[in-house]
């Protein structure tokens, strides 16, 4: 913390605050990233990593491990069923609904996703020396579990 308070009372000190500095700071970066390499927006690439990740997913599911909004989910996966990179199918455990799955193209950019991601994450925790990023991994891994309440720890 500065010097400004011994207790998190300016904005800029508050956890929330600052976890959303990194959090919109390194989405630019690896949108551009994204962008750049492959055209797809952060959205989309988010999308065509957690299908690739996770296999054929309902646009609910997908939302959830995303952690994009339903809205943004449904408007990347049509644009990427537009450009021939994900195919929806007929939910086999709910007729209602549909699947959304990688068709080969998608597939293929899947793995160049990954590839990027995998790269720009390694270069956001070499800012670091190993103890902090150990240690940032670590806290990070008991905050989502305490507030998941998946855990003990809340």
């Amino acid at each position: 913390m500065s010097s400004k308070s011994a207790l998190p009372g300016h904005l800029e000190e508050l956890l929330t605050y600052r976890l959303h500095v990194v959090k919109k700071l390194t989405d630019k970066i690896i949108h551009d990233e994204f962008l750049r390499q492959t055209g797809l927006s952060l959205p989309e690439a988010r999308v065509i990593l957690c299908v690739g990740a996770f296999g054929n997913l309902s646009v609910s599911e997908l939302g959830q491990k995303s952690n994009l909004d339903r809205s943004q989910a449904s408007r990347a996966t049509d644009a990427l069923v537009r450009r021939d990179l994900l195919a929806k199918t007929t939910n086999e455990r709910d007729a209602r609904g549909v699947e959304i799955r990688l068709t080969a193209e998608g597939q293929t950019l899947y793995r160049k996703a990954l590839k990027i991601s995998q790269q720009r994450n390694a270069a956001f925790l070499a800012l670091l020396d190993p103890d902090q990023s150990q240690a940032l991994l670590g806290a990070l891994d008991t905050l989502i579990t305490a507030l998941r309440g998946d855990g003990d720890e809340a």
